[in-house]
């Protein structure tokens, strides 16, 4: 059975500046004053003096999603997910793009003494960016369940597009209960960087196989 990538195309490495995003988020959650990574957003990171850096890590991961994107595209000309795979990693490179460019709203005391303002691009941006990579993960699960020799990997990706949209859901609604005062100190930072690293997690057979298959994948 041909694999999920043609022979000449199948990709070998892929950009990892989403990852990079990743390891700033801990890194600069943990010691930026005032901010509380359990409790913050990731993007309230790009508020404040410094916030400048967090707005260069998420255009660096908008920058490696659109690329990853249009190498995936290159990769799979035919088949499962050789349309819908890159579309949704596009629409998801690009509203990370908007994170950047719209920031965060200031809330729950960070930054301190800023009032809380209402951003709504910056949300809609989160939610369709999210919605897309957990929808990238189900298109390419199914391509990799084609083949018995990547079931595994298509297992991996289902697993994932179900963490992505359930962190999602449960960020939005810890944070929600916080700034109602019926959770007070709810873990939604650490919810969302659970989601965020689950997500943006390098390593995925999309962006590296270990060999190309000898033969081309069927058109579906």
């Amino acid at each position: 059975m041909a694999g999920p990538y043609p022979a000449a195309a199948a990709p070998h490495r892929c950009d990892d500046r989403p990852g990079r995003l990743r390891g700033h988020l801990l890194v600069e959650g943990a010691l930026r004053p005032g901010y509380r990574p359990w409790r913050h957003a990731g993007s309230q990171l790009s508020l404040g003096p410094f916030g400048w850096v967090n707005t260069i890590a998420i255009l660096l991961a908008a920058g490696g999603l659109l690329a990853f994107a249009a190498g995936l595209g290159r990769a799979l000309p035919t088949g499962t997910g050789s349309t819908w795979g890159p579309r949704l990693l596009g629409v998801a490179g690009t509203c990370f793009a908007l994170l950047a460019v719209f920031p965060d709203d200031p809330g729950l005391g960070y930054p301190p003494g800023v009032p809380v303002r209402r951003r709504l691009v910056h949300g809609l941006a989160g939610t369709v960016a999210f919605g897309c990579l957990s929808a990238a993960c189900f298109v390419l699960a199914r391509r990799f369940a084609g083949d018995p020799a990547w079931r595994g990997w298509a297992r991996y990706s289902t697993v994932t597009g179900v963490v992505v949209a359930v962190g999602y859901l449960a960020t939005a609604v810890a944070t929600g209960m916080d700034q109602a005062g019926v959770l007070s100190n709810g873990p939604g930072g650490l919810l969302q960087r659970g989601m965020i690293i689950a997500g943006l997690r390098s390593g995925h057979p999309a962006c590296r196989s270990p060999a190309p298959p000898t033969a081309p994948a069927t058109t579906s």
